[in-house]
């Protein structure tokens, strides 16, 4: 009989689990244990778009898309807005790849007035291929519209190479990450 210890659904799942295993003899071989580390953000599940090219499998955002915080319009004419509130940008609504300025949102982005070189970083790193990834050079600059409000751009290639791309950008460490299929 298990006396209750206090322990969180998982881990009371995996004792019982142990404890059967252990009673029964079933002679199943333990694997190591994972290493401990802190949980990834989350981020949205992209759904996936069917390709001429089997191997990659680019983001296509959900609709509707994130609601953005403040009084930002919840639609983009540019697409759709993908990410969460700690950092977000806005996507094609078929994920067909464009090429553009790497444009990102987070409501720790106080404005231009507060950060003119926000440290946003984007790296792309080639799935289809071996290939150097594209690191953006140093902080970024930051814009406001009157529609966008403030945003930063990373200083980052308007165009990338042919194939298969996964774009990871990271600020105040936040993360968002979604593939491309360049043409």
């Amino acid at each position: 009989m298990m006396v209750g210890l206090g322990l969180c659904g998982s881990c009371r799942a995996l004792c019982l689990a142990l404890a059967c295993a252990i009673s029964s003899g079933c002679g199943a071989t333990p694997r190591p244990a994972k290493e401990a580390t802190a949980p990834e953000p989350p981020t949205p599940t992209p759904t996936p778009k069917p390709t001429s090219t089997p191997s990659c499998t680019p983001t296509v955002p959900p609709k509707p898309g994130l609601r953005v915080p403040g009084d930002r319009p919840q639609e983009h004419p540019a697409g759709v807005w993908y990410g969460t509130p700690e950092l977000w940008t806005v996507l094609p609504a078929t994920g067909e790849y464009r090429p553009r300025k790497s444009v990102w949102w987070s409501v720790r982005f106080g404005g231009g007035q507060v950060e003119q070189r926000p440290d946003v970083r984007v790296v792309a790193r080639r799935l289809d291929a071996e290939q150097a990834p594209i690191i953006s050079a140093g902080p970024g600059t930051n814009a406001h519209t009157e529609t966008d409000g403030w945003f930063m751009i990373a200083n980052f290639p308007t165009h990338l190479p042919s194939g298969c791309w996964e774009i990871t950008a990271t600020y105040k460490g936040e993360w968002l990450r979604y593939v491309v299929e360049a043409p």
